[in-house]
Formats: C-alpha cells, structure tokens, sequence
C-alpha cells in the first residue's frame, strides 16, 4: 500500500510518462515527492549493501569452514545492521548534497526561481532511476546473478542521470540552453577527476 495515492500516482506517471510527470512534479512548488523518492533510494541503498555483505560473508565462511572445518570464526562476523544504517545515512547525505547543488546551479546559469522542495524534486527524479536498479540489483543478489546485480545498478545511475536532466529541462520558466551547461557542471562536480 502506499504512502500516499498521488505519490503512487505522480511516480507511475513519471515512470511511463516522463515528459508530461516530469513536468508536473517540478512545477508543484510545495511537493514533498523529492523527499519520498530519496528516503525510497536511501532504504534501498542500505538493503543492497546488507544483502550484498551478507552473501560476501556467507560465502567466506562457508569457503573457511570447508578448508578448516567448523570454526569458531562464525562467531566473529560482523554486524551486517551496521552497514545497512550506513548505506541509508550515506544515500541521505548524498541525495542532500545533489539538491544543494542542484539548486545552486539552476538558480546561478538557468536563472530559475527555484526552492529547497524544487530541487528535491529534481534530486528525487535521479533517485527514481537509482531505486529502480536497486530494487533489480537486490533481485539479482538474491538469485545469485552478481554480475547482473552489480551491472544493473550502473544501469539505474545512468537512469538517474537522464531522469534528473530530463526534469531539469522540464523546470519552468528557465534558460533551457543553459541547462546543458547546468548538467556539465553537475557532472564536473559530483564525478572524481584525477
């Protein structure tokens, strides 16, 4: 069931219709949908790692007990709740981050009249694309396809990418050309350089 019917509404509109949703969640000035959308891709983030871990450390120990026998290594693993708390902490902080910059940059080159909610808005259409390869990346760590999980979730960031762009153009009341440098310097900035 979910949270709200026009949350469910607004993300399956975004889903199969990205020009007209995109264009909607923007446009709504007091939307708390950004913020729903980064607290979906932060849980996801923290169950991924979760799941990716717990596989990781079965497989060790199942790989130690069959050299060594049973072992009292079993009672050493780490706390795996851990790093599922760490995962959602960092996805917050991250998804925070990018609304930050994301408003910067479209206030300082687009010259948009934009607020802290509008570009959780924004950050939250690249949480979508993200969520959606989570949520196959963690189907694939439980069907055992690692390198699928692992490729996937490339594919979701990718996803992410677009999304955020695409509703970046659909902004109203902005320089359009500007976005594409808006994006450049997004990228420039969030993408480790050497």
């Amino acid at each position: 069931m979910c949270i709200r019917d026009s949350f469910c509404t607004q993300a399956l509109e975004m889903i199969k219709h990205p020009s007209t949703g995109f264009v909607e969640a923007v446009s709504d000035k007091d939307s708390k949908n950004g913020l729903i959308l980064m607290g979906i891709e932060a849980v996801l983030t923290g169950l991924y790692l979760y799941v990716l871990l717990q596989k990781i450390v079965s497989a060790t120990m199942s790989g130690i007990n069959s050299v060594f026998g049973t072992s009292r290594m079993a009672a050493q693993t780490p706390s795996l709740g851990g790093f599922f708390g760490y995962g959602i902490i960092i996805a917050i902080i991250v998804s925070l981050v990018i609304a930050t910059l994301v408003m910067g940059l479209m206030k300082a080159m687009a010259e948009a009249d934009i607020n802290w909610f509008q570009s959780c808005q924004i950050a939250g259409m690249r949480s979508l694309g993200l969520s959606l390869g989570w949520i196959l990346g963690i189907l694939g760590l439980f069907l055992g396809m690692y390198q699928f999980a692992i490729l996937i979730i490339v594919v979701g960031g990718v996803l992410g990418m677009i999304y955020m762009i695409v509703a970046m153009m659909s902004y109203p009341n902005t320089k359009k050309d500007m976005i594409v440098y808006v994006a450049v310097s997004y990228t420039h900035l969030t993408l480790p350089t050497k």
